[in-house]
Formats: structure tokens, C-alpha cells, sequence
């Protein structure tokens, strides 16, 4: 498996959905709905491009494939290789720089929260749920822990500059939907962590953090309640496209309101 292997579920929704006419709800974008609603419009409905990657998210994707290769015990052959083909195909501005920096840091979140641990109850899971007809929520969570009393715990690797003081509240809402999505699937979850690893510095080596919180009725209810509002907002959208420029904080918009409602598409052509 090359590192760039990540099933990512689209099609799998597209085949279970009948065609590729379906808005889907992004976990890690979902904070923008609350904090930047113009941002979230442009890129669930709009087809805006968003965040394409950077040299840290390109350092994390390799991080996050070799512990993931950990957890499931197992050793890709020639790891050095593998990483340098990742990087032939992203064109990092800084290759070195990641080249000096990967392997301290999966081996750290390895020996942190993965060594002498049981294999995850599943690893690069894609779960999805129908919120309202073609209207949908789903993504990809990096591993299911079993807590060993009938519960799991929701896992996402992190990489990072500095220590975190906690979990973000964007990072936490991705988590809730990932709990969210889990419970669907008959999970008990009983709470989400991040597990980070931190860059060495001048005069630190790599760090292992981890950071967890419990996953409650009321996180629950809250959850489902927030991507419901999400949900009837896009459904306004597609039935009320008049008032898209409002919801969009656009105004290019108000001249084209008798245009077919909108499924990932750029209504601007």
C-alpha cells in the first residue's frame, strides 16, 4: 500500500446514493459553518476551492501512514522508499525538511499510544449517514479503539509545531461527528481523543500528547442537532435559491437565483 492509498468513500456513497447529484458534510470543514459561514458555502456548495495541503499536511499524512501501519502490526518494506515516492508525487516546497523530521516523529507517536496495545477495532474507517435526501455526512476516522467494557473511543492523530493546551473546538466537532457517525453504526462510544505528536525543536526532541474527553448524551444530542441545522440549510438552499446570496454572503449570487439548485457545482458559470 503507498501512502497516498486512503480510500476517501466517494464513490462508495455515489454507488449506495444512485449518482453523484449529493452535497456531503465534511467533518473537518464543519467548524466553518458556525465561524465562517462564507467559506463553508463557497466550498460544500459552490465548488470553491478550499485548503489543498501544505508541507505540514504532507509531514502529518506520513506520520499518520506509519502509525496507522503500527497499529494494524504490521511493517511496510521499505519505508524510506515509500516516503520518497509520496514525496515525488506532492512536491513539497521542503522535502529535506520532512525527510529529517518523519520518522522521529511516527516512531514517538508509536511508541506513545501504540506500542503494546491490541489492534484497533478498525482503522481508516469511511462511515456516512443520510441526514436529508441527498444530503449526507461522512468521513474517514483514523482508528476505533476498544476500551475493553463494551465501549470505544474515537482516535485521531495530529501533528504539530508546538504542544496543543488542548482539543480545539474544530477539532472537537470533527471528533463529535466522527463519534456521531459511529454511534450509527451501533459503536457504544464512550469518549474521543486526539493522540499528538509534536516537531522537535532546538533544544526538545519529538513529544507524544494525548488529549481525551468523554462523549455524552448531551454531546450527543448537541451533534445531532448541528448537523441537522446544517442540513436544513442546504436543503433551503436548493429549494429557496433566491435567498442563496444571503446564506452565501454573496451577492454575485442575487442575479442568478432561477439556476437548478446546486450539488457541488460553481453557479457562477
Amino acid at each position: 500500500m503507498a501512502i497516498s492509498d486512503y480510500y476517501d468513500g466517494l464513490d462508495k456513497l455515489a454507488e449506495d446514493h444512485g449518482g453523484s447529484d449529493f452535497v456531503k458534510i465534511s467533518p473537518s470543514q464543519a467548524a466553518d459553518f458556525f465561524s465562517s459561514t462564507r467559506q463553508w458555502y463557497g466550498q460544500t456548495l459552490l465548488g470553491e476551492a478550499g485548503f489543498e495541503g501544505s508541507d505540514s499536511t504532507i509531514l502529518g499524512t506520513i506520520v499518520h501512514y506509519f502509525a496507522e501501519q503500527a497499529s494494524l502490526k504490521m511493517k511496510p518494506d521499505n519505508p524510506e522508499q515509500l516516503v520518497t515516492e509520496y514525496l515525488a508525487e506532492q512536491k513539497p516546497e521542503n522535502a529535506d525538511e520532512i525527510l529529517s523530521l518523519w520518522k522521529d516523529m511516527a516512531n514517538e507517536l508509536i511508541k506513545g499510544c501504540i506500542l503494546g496495545q491490541p489492534k484497533p477495532l478498525a482503522t481508516e474507517l469511511f462511515m456516512y449517514h443520510k441526514l436529508l435526501p441527498g444530503i449526507y455526512v461522512g468521513g474517514t476516522t483514523d482508528a476505533i479503539i476498544d476500551l475493553g467494557n463494551g465501549a470505544v473511543s474515537i482516535r485521531d492523530y495530529k501533528t504539530a509545531a508546538t504542544k496543543p493546551t488542548g482539543i480545539s473546538y474544530g477539532y472537537r466537532l470533527q471528533a463529535h461527528i466522527y463519534a456521531f457517525l459511529a454511534t450509527k453504526l451501533g459503536y457504544n462510544v464512550e469518549q474521543i481523543e486526539l493522540q499528538y505528536v509534536i516537531r522537535p525543536t532546538k533544544t526538545l526532541p519529538c513529544r507524544h500528547f494525548t488529549f481525551t474527553e468523554p462523549f455524552t448524551k448531551d454531546n450527543l444530542d448537541t451533534i445531532t442537532d448541528q448537523l441537522q441545522l446544517m442540513a436544513d440549510s442546504i436543503d433551503f438552499w436548493n429549494k429557496n435559491p433566491e435567498y442563496r446570496y444571503l446564506l452565501a454572503q454573496d451577492l454575485r449570487l442575487k442575479e442568478q437565483p432561477k439556476k437548478k439548485p446546486l450539488f457541488l457545482k460553481d453557479a457562477l458559470k
